[in-house]
Formats: structure tokens, sequence, C-alpha cells
């Protein structure tokens, strides 16, 4: 598999931008791009590509290679059979990251509520001592 695929797919799966890798990684948004369009890349990158998506080095592997493979440690993640990401946490990071979102939204929607009611009884104030 072409590492540039694997790339692509854990940028959408945890919503990285070019742009943003661009800056994680140091790079140009074009040598990104770049990066995109390979097979292979070296290894050092493959370890900052790891630190970055939180995964991994031997997700990027080919699938010959590294089957039934496992990993310990505190990203809990596990390959298993082809590579497959079997990985409940990922799940419930992007559920956790959903939530905050949603979170954020109401939080402005509640702000934005209490502005217009404050409006409201200051315009009830004014009508009631016009009276």
């Amino acid at each position: 598999m072409k590492i540039g695929l694997v790339i692509k797919e854990l940028m959408l799966k945890q919503n990285i931008e070019v742009a943003d890798l661009a800056k994680r990684l140091g790079k140009t948004k074009q040598a990104v791009y770049d990066m995109l369009d390979k097979e292979d890349v070296n290894t050092s990158l493959l370890r900052e590509l790891a630190a970055i998506f939180n995964v991994p080095i031997t997700i990027f592997f080919d699938n010959s290679v590294n089957n039934n493979q496992s990993n310990t440690g505190n990203n809990n993640i596990v390959l298993g059979q082809n590579n497959n990401v079997d990985s409940l946490n990922l799940d419930y990071k992007e559920k956790l990251e959903s939530a905050l979102i949603e979170i954020k939204h109401l939080k402005e929607v509640i702000d934005a509520k209490d502005k217009l009611l404050q409006e409201k009884e200051r315009l009830i104030n004014v009508l009631m001592d016009n009276k």
C-alpha cells in the first residue's frame, strides 16, 4: 500500500488539514502534497507521522509484511489481521471530539440566548419606566 494513501486516510479520520500537517512537520504544504503521492518515505518522517497521528509506526508498512502485529503502550491501538486498525479508543476519541464540538456550539447558543434575554429585560424596564 502506498504510504501516501495511509497518511491521507489518517488525515481524514483525524480531520487534519494539509496546512496543519505541514505546520506540525515543519514543511511546506507542497512538500506534504508531494509526500502524499509517494509510495515510501524515510524512517524519521514515519516516526514523526506516527507521533502526530498517535498510531504505531507499523501502520505505514505493507500488509503482507506485518500481519497479526500488536502494539502495547499508552495509545491502546491494536493491529490485527492485515494491519486493520481495531481500536475502540480511536472511535471513542472521535466521539469525544464530536461531543466537545457540540458542547462548544451549545454554549455559544446559550450565550446568544442569554444576551437576547438581557436585551429584552432591558427593553421591558425602559418601557415600564416610560409609563
